[in-house]
């Protein structure tokens, strides 16, 4: 349960349980994230999504990263937003989708410790041509 926990308790505001691991994968990874929802009724979002900074090449990073790690990304959007009338942006937004894998990928990087605040380097070698991932070899199971 510490392990689950010591990653979201690091932020000023509660990180929804059911998102952090594809946060910790992103932050991990050098991506500034600066909003995120595990989706669904009574949240901000109705998909679990991830908002971060970033150029141009900075949304393709990071769902390699996603894909990398087993995580169901389902869209990549590049966006502006307007507050009091001024644009602001873009920014980057990231959906998964089935959530059902998300959750389960979650659960099962809790299980394996994955958790903790500080996470491995990200993998550098490419997937091996089976299609495992090294790190986890579950997602790829859970990719079918």
């Amino acid at each position: 349960m510490g392990n689950r926990k010591s990653y979201r308790r690091q932020f000023s505001l509660p990180l929804d349980r059911e998102i952090s691991f594809a946060v910790k994968v992103m932050r991990d990874a050098g991506i500034e994230t600066y909003e995120s929802c595990e989706g669904g009724e009574g949240h901000s979002f109705p998909e679990p999504t991830i908002r971060f900074y970033g150029g141009p090449g900075e949304g393709l990073r990071a769902v390699s990263m996603a894909i990398r790690y087993g995580l169901p990304v389902f869209a990549l959007r590049r966006f502006w937003s307007v507050s009091e009338g001024e644009i602001s942006g873009p920014t980057w937004e990231m959906t998964f989708f089935p959530r059902e894998r998300l959750v389960a990928i979650q659960r099962q990087a809790e299980k394996a410790g994955w958790m903790a605040k500080r996470g491995p380097a990200p993998p550098k070698e490419s997937r091996p041509s089976r299609g495992l991932n090294p790190y986890f070899p579950w997602a790829s199971s859970l990719a079918q």
